[in-house]
């Protein structure tokens, strides 16, 4: 049927709010077909005063015009466009966030690169020079700021272990997620979304897909997995919200191993292991990767290994064509062995963490020395194992 005509918004803003800032004072992924009026002569709180203000008298008279103008008045034309909407209303101001974030049709992929945790990702706009390089030797563009590809690689901050271990952190940064998306697929609305995600990154949008059923990405890339074994990509791919998915484990990545896999054997929260031993499910779509010698293997490295420098062209390749491959990635036949152990007997690794942290205090608390310097010697390696949790 035909399209339902969109009600007109005008957005009334005070000239001079210094509480909260115009970034943050306009949704800029809805508000880039309002009508903005500046309202003179008015803060974040004083914008609603058009009756007295004694700091201002003269205020409320010129708010209160633009108040009546906005609600009475009607252009002439009973569907005008937003320019002639602005043009009525003689409303040039438009804020510069939703100056930014104006749709471009001519943008075809969209490629979210995320990081994980004790990560500031400065990794990811590297990744993302190699697969724009990739999209554009597949569709025959050139590299830049006409190539209709365009990344999303804001950080969303450094994110310590002891951070990554609370479930309300966690959802915090799937909030930032949810913002950055809404944005993009306002300012991009002919795009190919795809994703690509490291550690953290893996968990983040797992949440997306779960919570928001209108998160979509064509093509995505997980390595370092922080997600749990037996998540049900077979629902995500069924409906479309995944078209092809490609999960990179790393020979040596004993960080999955030891703590997120150990909390998935042992059902705590909502982590796993599949970065360390992949994903249950055989689902159309779903990658297995990377192959070595054409048997499933894994990338040669640690956490970080599915993301580092010969990892890029296989990344590329994946998003721009949907294909793995691994001629340019270093690969190897099985686990490392220090790594494999981890995992099955990470609770062991736990407990022996335990035990030498509380070997260190009790060491501490029965050393032989004036009670003062006990008591600050204790202090300080408490407040080490926190800056470990909190900083490092």
């Amino acid at each position: 049927g035909p399209e339902t005509q969109k009600p007109l918004v005008l957005q009334l803003l005070g000239s001079v709010d210094d509480i909260v800032p115009p970034s943050a004072n306009v949704d800029a992924a809805t508000g880039t077909d309002f009508v903005y009026l500046s309202v003179p002569r008015s803060g974040h709180t004083n914008v609603v005063q058009m009756l007295d203000d004694a700091d201002d008298p003269s205020a409320p008279a010129l708010r209160a015009a633009v108040l009546v103008r906005a609600w009475r008045e009607r252009p002439a034309q009973a569907a005008a466009s937003v320019e002639v909407l602005r043009k009525h209303f003689e409303a040039d101001f438009v804020p510069l966030a939703v100056r930014h974030t104006r749709p471009d049709p001519a943008v075809r992929h969209v490629v979210f690169v995320m990081h994980g945790i004790r990560d500031e990702g400065h990794w990811t706009e590297r990744v993302a020079a190699q697969v724009e390089q990739s999209i554009c030797a597949a569709e025959r563009c050139t590299p830049g700021p006409q190539s209709g590809v365009v990344f999303e690689i804001a950080s969303y901050g450094y994110f310590p272990m002891l951070s990554f271990l609370r479930p309300g952190a966690r959802q915090e940064k799937v909030a930032w997620l949810f913002d950055r998306y809404a944005q993009a697929r306002a300012q991009y609305p002919q795009a190919q979304f795809h994703y690509i995600g490291h550690s953290h990154g893996t968990y983040l949008l797992k949440e997306a897909l779960e919570q928001l059923p209108e998160v979509r990405f064509e093509r995505v890339v997980l390595a370092g997995s922080v997600l749990r074994r037996r998540e049900d990509w077979a629902r995500f791919l069924g409906n479309g919200q995944v078209r092809q998915l490609l999960n990179l484990r790393a020979h040596a990545d004993w960080v999955v191993a030891i703590f997120p896999n150990t909390m998935e054997r042992l059902g705590l929260q909502d982590l796993g292991g599949a970065g360390h031993l992949g994903f249950d499910q055989q689902v159309a779509g779903l990658v297995h990767g990377p192959l070595h010698q054409g048997q499933p293997g894994f990338v040669h490295g640690d956490h970080g290994s599915g993301v580092n420098e010969h990892a890029w062209q296989t990344i590329g390749d994946f998003v721009a064509l949907g294909q793995a491959r691994y001629d340019r990635l270093d690969t190897e036949a099985a686990l490392a062995p220090w790594v494999e152990w981890a995992g099955r007997w990470g609770l062991m690794v736990w407990a022996l963490i335990a035990l030498l942290l509380g070997a260190g205090a009790w060491l501490l608390w029965r050393w032989r020395v004036r009670e003062w310097v006990k008591t600050l010697s204790v202090l300080a390696y408490l407040g080490l194992i926190w800056t470990v949790l909190t900083q490092v």
